[in-house]
């Protein structure tokens, strides 16, 4: 159906439509994060992105470094293909712009390749199911 930007997440998003989903940033292991990351981790409306290697404390995060490329770009092929299915079989898919953009900054640093690829995987999703955009007067 569509894709949506949005800005932060709130908890009582998962409750606007049952065909919402989330994308969240997750770490290559799999745990860590902020409250809002773990709760959406164990919902079965959370989707994940693997942009990060791992959450820290203190907010700090370890990057996706080129040396993972192989082991990353078949995580990320995996998660896109689950996005894609649940957008073509009807469902909204909802993206945090702000999170996204702080991940996608960093990993030009890391891992200019990985986030070439993230970048073009999110531009495909955007062209083809954001909603239309609409001119008001």
């Amino acid at each position: 159906m569509y894709t949506i930007y949005y800005d932060e997440f709130r908890p009582g998003m998962l409750f606007l439509n049952p065909n919402t989903h989330f994308v969240y940033v997750e770490a290559a292991q799999k745990r860590g994060g902020d409250a809002a990351v773990i709760q959406l981790r164990n919902s079965q409306r959370g989707l994940s992105v693997t942009m990060l290697e791992q959450y820290l404390q203190d907010d700090m995060r370890g990057q996706l470094q080129d040396e993972t490329y192989q082991r990353d770009f078949k995580t990320i092929e995996e998660e896109f293909k689950r996005i894609t299915y649940v957008v073509r079989s009807g469902g909204i898919v909802w993206l945090p712009s702000k999170e996204i953009q702080v991940q996608i900054t960093c990993l030009e640093k890391s891992s200019p390749k990985m986030a070439g690829h993230i970048m073009k995987r999110l531009e495909h999703l955007t062209l083809n199911y954001s909603p239309p955009s609409i001119e008001l007067p």
